[in-house]
């Protein structure tokens, strides 16, 4: 049985025909039931399932990250749907259905008002599982702050894994390392992904990255 104070504006739950009622982040929403649902198997479906499923695993294994830099997006929804959202609409390519083809370069992991900062090298070790990321110290751009922390996300093409490190460091430190599921080999190539945030604020630069 459905509880409904008024299904505009008051405190709803339960469902009623094809409505249900919830609250989600404060807010009253009133769902409804599809009376008929497309073809799901169709090309245009299966592609743009592909392409959330590609974002949910990104997202699993790199959340801290995304909280982090997407913390101010998150209005009325959580960082992981500002993200998703953002990166559905302007890092795919949609152009071959069934098949929705990822753009590593377009990628945001962090998006914001604090001006974005470049590395300045990425230096990983054969052998080895970490990288070593160094990027300006300088503070000349709107935003910007000594203690802005660090956002670092890697991703190993050649091994399909994903590697963060969150808060570890300052953009005052200058360097931070980042440890990767596994070690290097010589030949794999790594795409890195740096942003910045501040703690205080929750504001987020946008994420440069060197694909």
């Amino acid at each position: 049985m459905a509880r409904v104070q008024n299904t505009l504006i008051g405190k709803s739950s339960g469902s009623v025909g094809g409505a249900t009622f919830s609250t989600w982040k404060g807010l009253n929403v009133l769902k409804s039931k599809p009376e008929t649902v497309a073809n799901p198997q169709s090309d245009n479906q299966l592609m743009r399932r592909s392409a959330m499923t590609q974002m949910v695993t990104i997202f699993r294994r790199i959340p801290a990250a995304v909280d982090a830099g997407f913390k101010k997006l998150a209005i009325h929804m959580s960082a992981f749907n500002a993200f998703v959202s953002y990166n559905l609409k302007n890092a795919f390519d949609y152009s071959a259905p069934p098949n929705a083809t990822i753009d590593l370069s377009s990628i945001l992991i962090s998006k914001g008002t604090i001006t974005p900062t470049a590395s300045s090298t990425v230096t990983k070790t054969n052998g080895s599982p970490t990288i070593t990321v160094t990027y300006p110290t300088t503070i000349a751009d709107p935003g910007q702050s000594a203690t802005d922390k660090v956002i670092v996300v890697c991703y190993n093409e050649d091994q399909f894994n994903w590697g963060s490190a969150v808060g570890t460091a300052t953009r005052a430190d200058g360097t931070v390392d980042v440890t990767m599921p596994t070690d290097f080999s010589t030949t794999d190539v790594v795409v890195t992904y740096l942003a910045f945030y501040n703690e205080l604020s929750g504001e987020s630069s946008d994420s440069t990255n060197d694909a």
